[in-house]
């Protein structure tokens, strides 16, 4: 189990670090935050990471995950693969492994490389 753990970690880390980068201070959390209400999916995105992490915004798993929900609601593929590493291991929601399965496998369907060797580690 610690081993998964270690890997899930490391992989949320290596996704985030693929993501546009985040500036960390309030005033681009002001800027992201604005954008994000106005339905931009990728600062809906990197949102959530900024609440993840504790960069450049207060750590907030709740916030976090519904930034998160908001992209993946907009088919940004990142936050697909994000929010399916959160239900597989059941960080702040109920592990739901056959949820994170569906995410990764329809990030899969939209080339995102890490999504199908999730899904074929993880799920097959």
């Amino acid at each position: 189990m610690r081993k998964y753990i270690c890997i899930f970690f490391l992989i949320l880390a290596v996704l985030a670090s693929n993501a546009p980068a985040a500036e960390q201070n309030t005033s681009d959390l002001a800027a992201i935050q604005k954008l994000a209400e106005q339905g931009n999916a990728e600062a809906q995105f990197n949102l959530g990471v900024m609440y993840a992490y504790g960069h450049g915004a207060p750590k907030n798993e709740t916030r976090a995950l519904e930034w998160f929900q908001k992209a993946a609601d907009q088919g940004y593929v990142q936050a697909q693969v994000n929010l399916g590493l959160i239900h597989y291991e059941g960080q702040g929601v109920l592990q739901d492994r056959n949820k994170a399965c569906s995410m990764w496998r329809d990030a899969g369907e939209q080339g995102h490389k890490g999504a199908i060797l999730l899904y074929n580690q993880r799920c097959i």
